[in-house]
């Protein structure tokens, strides 16, 4: 109604007729039309023809609105084929009730409008979950989608809209970029998915899916137009990769030319990860990322959407018709009210795969939604040997394994863990797919791919738990994933990691020793021995390979985060770092403070060990000859280029951090250049008056472009969100009529 015949719908109540059907009131535009009554019929089955009979059981109803003046204009809307006849009747009926303007609109209209409106597709993305795309999208656009989707789009039959997909549609058409935060399991690349076939249901777009921003370096030309690119993880899968950050920092500005130039981006990050990487980022960030503006938060859902999605999940799960109907009399309500209840965690609850030790008790049930991660983890341990042998398969391959051309190393070490052989294993991959693994086509290429990124997560876990499996995983991935994806169990690391036993230390440096002499690589290395390895593995690692420690590393935007730097500064703590390589490494780090303002460093005590005391003393009166003098240059310097789409003191946020980490720095070590330092504030307060003046000035000439968007946004705002009030008329119709059906009335049929 809104955004194809153009008609807000002000008032929305679900009818009381056993529920199968809605009515929407609406007024019209302004109030000019007249006053309107649209009634929703929806019959499960697809063959279905509506008849005038069908409007009997609506007679008293439509008489009721038409005496409180409620539906001058009546349109019957319904998934059933109309025949012509039956549509002309109907109408002529509705004429002897009194309506003015009668209209009927059946599954020939419907399928019409969804064929020919991107806009409605994109706001209603189940219809892409449906079937054959190539019924929706001429075959060129339909390839591409598949492309785009591939598992996810039989996700898209229980896909719910919520009020964060409606946000990220509006935000990626507004900005062209959009950031999509959340925990694991609320559904963020499902809605990237969303998004980018929306993307693709343009012929003028195309769409690029990578997995972190090196990869999209790889593949980008931010020179073309036209492009969607879809980046999953965007800072990392499992914790924040500082090469990501890195990366970003470099691309931020290229990625503002690209969008100006007409392409768009969907980002994606679990909501702990991001966050490490923000103070990291910087004023690097994107400016709609720093303000807020382009990021949606995934996870938080409305009662009605947890049970929309509990709904969908169960009526199309495998479950037993016996255990449905039993959920449905005695629990499934109160289960829709568990705020915990993920996406993702309603799609398992529908499975009977990944539920054979839940018991159909409140208790049982609301345990699996609460611990779900520990369900996960058992419901792997509990799979037969074969499963598991197949899930660790795939695992050992990165997640995404060549179907029909397995690694033979890897396959011959699951084979002799697991004592299988290669028939059984094949066939093992095969009962599994749909439940734990799904087939993905990617550039020609069908993969083995879990069902759920959760699914690596337990895995990883199991793998780290079971005494022999460590050993496994460690000499079955690649060194690249050794870097990425494991720590040494004595340290505190945070993040979904296989943690490595001190038994297994002889064959970690053995594996580290292999890491490639690449920048890249070289980076990971060293951010693995300053976070990730125990004493004894550095201790290892630099005496069997000295020479290591002298390779060359992407470095960092900021020398505080850089991990060659803080893993000479842990050898330095160690007492293993050569007196020649320590000086080299304080010369690096004085070059960059005096010369790159970088002072991150500054409230690092492990970092500032690596200078001599005399050295340390010099840079304490540089910093107050040389160092703040440029700082005051800087804040000039800001206040020049400020971006007035940000709040004004966020622009200065880098140099305020750094005049907090000066004034840490210089607090026991000399009042006078600490003095100065502080001094430094007064010069960022004046200059976020001056940008906030230069702000509200653009904000005074702008015209009324921003408001002409809201109201745009207000009026095409979803069915489900329509504003609460009712006019009298209407709450004595609502009142006078019986309680409204469940949702989950029909879930077991």
């Amino acid at each position: 109604m809104e955004d194809v015949l153009h008609t807000p719908v002000e008032i929305f109540r679900e009818a009381h007729d056993d529920g199968q059907d809605a009515v929407f009131n609406s007024k019209g535009i302004g109030g000019g039309e007249q006053p309107t009554t649209v009634q929703c019929k929806f019959s499960a089955n697809a063959g279905r023809t509506l008849t005038p009979s069908d409007l009997a059981v609506e007679e008293e109803h439509i008489e009721q609105l038409l005496r409180k003046g409620l539906a001058d204009r009546y349109v019957l809307m319904t998934n059933m084929s109309v025949s012509a006849p039956a549509a002309v009747k109907i109408r002529n009926r509705l004429k002897e009730l009194g309506v003015k303007r009668p209209h009927v609109f059946g599954k020939e209209f419907l399928t019409r409008v969804i064929r020919s409106s991107s806009k409605l597709r994109a706001l209603v993305p189940l219809v892409y979950g449906l079937g054959d795309l190539s019924i929706i999208l001429d075959d060129r656009r339909a390839k591409q989608a598949k492309a785009v989707l591939g598992h996810l789009q039989s996700s898209l039959r229980t896909y719910v809209t919520t009020a964060p997909h409606v946000k990220a549609v509006r935000a990626l058409a507004k900005h062209k970029i959009v950031m999509l935060l959340g925990d694991a399991a609320t559904g963020k690349s499902t809605i990237a998915a969303v998004l980018a076939t929306v993307a693709a249901d343009n012929p003028r777009h195309r769409c690029f899916k990578a997995d972190g921003p090196i990869e999209l370096m790889e593949n980008w030309n931010p020179d073309d137009g036209g492009a969607l690119y879809w980046i999953d993880d965007a800072f990392g899968p499992n914790q924040l990769r500082q090469d990501f950050v890195d990366a970003w920092i470099n691309m931020m500005p290229k990625v503002q030319a690209a969008i100006a130039g007409g392409n768009s981006f969907v980002l994606t990050s679990r909501r702990h990860i991001y966050e490490a990487a923000k103070p990291k980022l910087g004023s690097r960030n994107h400016p709609l990322f720093r303000n807020e503006e382009a990021i949606v938060q995934v996870g938080n859902l409305t009662p009605d959407e947890r049970s929309q999605i509990l709904y969908n999940h169960i009526k199309a799960g495998n479950q037993s018709k016996q255990w449905k109907t039993n959920l449905k009399l005695n629990h499934i309500e109160e289960l829709a009210k568990e705020e915990l209840l993920l996406p993702e965690i309603a799609r398992q609850l529908g499975d009977r795969a990944y539920t054979q030790k839940v018991q159909l008790s409140r208790d049982s049930l609301v345990h699996f939604i609460r611990s779900n991660r520990a369900f996960l983890n058992d419901t792997i341990k509990e799979l037969s040997k074969d499963s598991r042998a197949a899930l660790t398969l795939v695992f050992l391959h990165g997640g995404k394994m060549a179907i029909g051309n397995p690694s033979a190393s890897m396959q011959e070490l699951v084979i002799r863990h697991y004592d299988i052989d290669r028939e059984t294993l094949g066939e093992a991959l095969g009962h599994l797919k749909g439940s734990f693994l799904v087939e993905k086509s990617e550039g020609g290429q069908s993969f083995w791919t879990f069902k759920h990124p959760t699914l690596a997560d337990a895995l990883a876990a199991t793998l780290g738990e079971t005494e022999g499996m460590r050993e496994l995983y460690l000499r079955g991935v690649r060194v690249e994933t050794v870097l990425s994806n494991t720590a040494c169990a004595s340290e505190s690391v945070i993040g979904d990691f296989v943690l490595l036993p001190e038994t297994l230390d002889g064959l970690l440096v053995e594996r580290l020793l292999q890491t490639p002499d690449e920048a890249g690589l070289n980076r990971q290395f060293f951010s693995y021995l300053a976070d990730k390895a125990s004493d004894s593995v550095f201790r290892a690692l630099f005496a069997k390979a000295p020479e290591l420690f002298e390779r060359n590393a992407s470095s960092s935007y900021r020398s505080a985060y850089d991990p060659k730097v803080r893993a000479y500064a842990r050898a330095h703590n160690l007492n293993i770092l050569p007196p020649e390589r320590r000086s080299v490494m304080a010369d690096t780090l004085e070059n960059d403070l005096f010369e790159y303002l970088d002072v991150s460093f500054l409230d690092e005590e492990r970092i500032l060990q690596l200078f001599s005391v005399s050295t340390l003393l010099n840079l304490v009166w540089r910093i107050k000859t040389d160092l703040i003098p440029k700082y005051e240059e800087a804040i000039d310097t800001c206040v020049d280029d400020a971006d007035l789409d940000l709040e004004p003191s966020s622009n200065f946020d880098d140099l305020s951090s750094a005049v907090s980490d000066l004034e840490r720095f210089l607090d026991d070590k000399d009042p006078e250049a600490l003095e100065r330092a502080q001094s430094l504030y007064g010069a960022i307060e004046s200059g976020i008056e001056k940008v906030a003046e230069r702000k509200d000035k653009r904000r005074r000439q702008r015209d009324s472009e921003d408001w002409m968007w809201e109201e745009l946004s207000e009026s095409s705002r979803p069915l489900s969100q329509s504003p609460p009030t009712t006019s009298r008329a209407e709450r004595e119709i609502s009142n006078a009529s019986p309680t409204p059906r469940s949702i989950f009335s029909d879930v077991d049929q």
